[in-house]
């Protein structure tokens, strides 16, 4: 909840910048990177405030660049840039295997060759 509330802050300020700065500031700083820790240690998946996240996210993403997107423009605009993206991360879809890959990581370090 604490970062819904800080994310709405931070959209509201991201407005104010030209475009691009705006962009590059979210996809970098503001959306997804600050949720990354809490989730690769707790298994949130079924969060109904990943959803609220995201929509925070998709709104502030059309405001900044004043386009209006549906469902299909907003999936390849989480998409990675390299895939032809904006690389503007979805928190729903990225939680399950962020959470995987951390408990895979500290799997796979437990455990001592003979």
């Amino acid at each position: 909840m604490q970062k819904t509330d800080e994310l709405q802050k931070a959209m509201k300020r991201l407005v104010l910048l030209h475009s691009h700065d705006a962009v590059v500031l979210l996809k970098n700083s503001l959306a997804v990177p600050k949720l990354l820790y809490m989730l690769r240690k707790s298994s949130c998946s079924a969060n109904p405030l990943l959803a609220d996240f995201d929509k925070i996210i998709r709104t502030g993403l059309c405001t900044i660049l004043n386009v209006d997107l549906n469902e299909d423009q907003w999936l390849q605009a989480s998409l990675p840039v390299a895939d032809g993206g904006l690389g503007i991360r979805s928190a729903q879809m990225l939680t399950f295997s962020v959470f995987l890959v951390s408990a895979a990581s500290t799997l796979t370090s437990s455990v001592h060759p003979a």
